[in-house]
C-alpha cells in the first residue's frame, strides 16, 4: 500500500502519517486532529463528525486500492 501513498493521499485530499512497524511487513496509517475529552460539547461533536468522515474516506479509498491489489471486484 505504501507504494500507492501518493495516489491514496491524492484521492483522500489530505496527507497521512505512514508509520513503519519494526520487523513487520505492516505499517500503521494514521491521521490526527488536535483535541481532548475536556473540549466543549460543540467541539466534541465537530471531532466526532471529523472522525466519522475520515473513517468513511479510509473505507472508500483503501477498499478500492485493496481490491485492485488483490484482483477482487
Amino acid at each position: 500500500m505504501k507504494k500507492h501513498k501518493e495516489s491514496i493521499e491524492s484521492e483522500l485530499g489530505y496527507a497521512l502519517d505512514w508509520q513503519s512497524l519494526e520487523d513487520r511487513r505492516a505499517c500503521r496509517v494514521a491521521t490526527d486532529r488536535a483535541g481532548t475529552i475536556d473540549e466543549s460539547d460543540d467541539v466534541l461533536e465537530e471531532i466526532h463528525d471529523w472522525m466519522v468522515q475520515r473513517l468513511l474516506d479510509f473505507k472508500k479509498v483503501f477498499d478500492s486500492h485493496l481490491r485492485k491489489l488483490t484482483g477482487r471486484r
